[in-house]
């Protein structure tokens, strides 16, 4: 685990622990394994890390459908996963609930959508925002993406009732 992922992980526990850096990092178990890939569970989509599509340019699914963990992150995000952490954390006070348990951590790069829900109505974006960790269960889907004119437009079928909508207009 490079420092910069590392010092992502711990604000990931700080913020869902309320303890502070100091006393994360030095609780903080090694990272033990990484995953290129995962299903979503009873059938559900199956969510490659980016480092794993590099062969495949046509079917990348790394790009996910995000449900936020908390208020501090949007409702719905789009973005690529980049990784997937094992965290066993041992049973240690600082954990609380979480002790004695596995966590599977996400490493994303969002895109920047401002929030908007592509269920919902067009979005797109040209921009990524640096990457974040957060917890892999608050992956809800794969979406998929068109690129037009400098932008990528986001496909999310998640909801079951999403239609695909072409306009030919100035979108962002």
């Amino acid at each position: 685990m490079t420092p910069e992922v590392k010092r992502k992980v711990v604000g990931y526990f700080k913020q869902v622990t309320g303890k502070t850096a100091p006393q994360i990092q030095k609780k903080l178990p090694n990272i033990s394994e990484c995953w290129g890939k995962v299903r979503i569970d009873s059938g559900g989509d199956l969510i490659s890390c980016s480092y794993v599509n590099k062969e495949d340019i046509y079917r990348d699914n790394s790009f996910v459908r995000v449900n936020g963990p908390n208020e501090f992150v949007p409702r719905v995000f789009y973005g690529q996963l980049e990784n997937i952490l094992v965290c066993d954390l041992p049973n240690d006070p600082i954990w609380g609930e979480m002790r004695n348990t596995t966590r599977l951590l996400a490493v994303l790069t969002p895109c920047v959508t401002k929030g908007r829900d592509a269920t919902e109505g067009v979005v797109v974006y040209n921009k990524m925002n640096a990457s974040i960790v957060t917890d892999l269960q608050t992956i809800s889907a794969v979406i998929g993406r068109i690129a037009s004119q400098k932008k990528w437009g986001i496909v999310d079928r998640s909801n079951g009732l999403a239609d695909t909508v072409f306009v030919n207009e100035e979108l962002v």
